[in-house]
């Protein structure tokens, strides 16, 4: 899929309501750079092209989001809605990693209160001393 030069691109923040906009260049590719943390529905339009609305996405902390966007012949009045999209992967990066939010933090319980027990629960992560976890003190080198 692809934009074309020159197609407007908005991005409007579901919470706050602030819309982010920006302009494709001349291979179509749009950068939309710091956008809070947040829900974002995306707009694009360009002249002579039916208006493209992406629905509501969720962007995490240091995500980059690609979202391709195909623009259809048509009049400026028609809009066509793009609706069961797959959701968005970060395609540009081969790194793996997660957020561990206050909520996860709340409602996990922790047997032994070692907070570094969390980072277990990213993708990939291994313990080289499992046995480290069972001391509530993480700073315990002996």
């Amino acid at each position: 899929m692809q934009l074309f030069a020159d197609a407007a691109v908005a991005a409007k923040s579901v919470e706050r309501g602030i819309v982010y906009t920006a302009v494709t260049n001349e291979s179509g590719i749009y950068r939309l750079s710091q956008l809070p943390v947040g829900s974002y529905d995306l707009k694009i339009e360009k002249r002579g092209f039916q208006t493209s609305l992406y629905p509501a996405f969720v962007l995490s902390l240091n995500q980059i989001a690609r979202i391709d966007v195909q623009l259809k012949v048509g009049e400026v009045s028609q809009t066509v809605e793009v609706t069961g999209a797959a959701p968005v992967l970060k395609t540009e990066s081969t790194q793996v990693d997660t957020i561990i939010n206050s909520a996860t933090n709340d409602n996990l319980p922790l047997a032994s209160r070692n907070y570094v027990q969390l980072t277990l629960l990213a993708p990939g992560t291994v313990s080289t001393d499992p046995a480290s976890f069972t001391s509530g003190n993480n700073t315990d080198f002996l």
